[in-house]
């Protein structure tokens, strides 16, 4: 009876197991080649399924492997926001399915006026799939905000698919903003700096790779400390196993 038992399990399992076999299976690639150069056919779907980047998400996309997003339907009237939420940016990148609208959001704000200067880097597509970068700065404390058109982070250092980083250093008296670059090593993490979060002028790589995701950003801005001045950026490195990161500038280095 026991042995009758098991048998009928088995029938039964088998054709569930193939049956999630198929709905698990990624669909075939869509496009030869994607809108960023890529070859489908030869993409690590596992590699890119671990990330968070647009970059990776567009190649998913577009090589058929996950279904992109719809676009609102028409109609839908969306209600401002109540006080005291306060626009950042004029939403101008918001009107079809692939757009990021703002996501990711990295505030930093200056000390050199207590606070009265602050920038906010983002994730926003409004210049084309070439910049995926947006940033809008205040400088009465966060009242209000004027984004910047067109960005200044989509020069310098090739493709930008975002991954906003933005950090003031007191010591250098300076904002350092970042992203996923093409010029610093294919996705690596290129900087941008400004004195007043209105002009911004290209900067240094802080790293070098092939498929860095989801960097952060830190500061040292405490005079007493023995770092003070020195920042740090992490990243996810999905060249290797596990993740990676490291010190990309001395406490006396800036850059031009």
């Amino acid at each position: 009876m026991m042995n009758n038992r098991n048998r009928n399990l088995c029938y039964f399992a088998l054709p569930v197991m193939l049956l999630a076999a198929c709905v698990f299976q990624p669909s075939l690639a869509s496009a030869q080649i994607t809108s960023l150069g890529v070859d489908c056919a030869q993409i690590n779907v596992t590699s890119l399924m671990m990330q968070e980047n647009l970059r990776a998400g567009r190649i998913l996309v577009e090589c058929g492997i996950m279904q992109g997003g719809q676009p609102t339907a028409a109609g839908v009237n969306h209600k401002p926001t109540a006080p005291p939420n306060i626009r950042v940016s004029n939403g101008s990148d918001c009107s079809g399915s692939e757009d990021v609208c703002g996501s990711e959001s990295m505030v930093a704000a200056s000390t050199a006026d207590k606070g009265q200067t602050i920038v906010v880097n983002y994730n926003s597509n409004y210049d084309g799939a070439g910049n995926y970068s947006g940033v809008s700065y205040s400088t009465d404390g966060g009242a209000t905000f004027k984004q910047i058109q067109p960005g200044p982070f989509a020069n310098g250092h090739g493709f930008n698919v975002g991954d906003p980083i933005v950090v003031f250093n007191s010591k250098l008296g300076k904002f350092f903003a970042g992203d996923l670059v093409g010029d610093c090593g294919g996705q690596g993490v290129g900087l941008w700096t400004s004195k007043n979060g209105k002009t911004w002028t290209v900067g240094a790589c802080a790293h070098n790779g092939g498929f860095d995701d989801r960097e952060s950003m830190w500061a040292d801005n405490e005079p007493t400390s023995s770092t003070y001045g020195r920042m740090y950026v992490s990243w996810n490195d999905f060249t290797t196993t596990c993740g990676a990161g490291g010190v990309f500038l001395l406490p006396t280095r800036t850059m031009v």
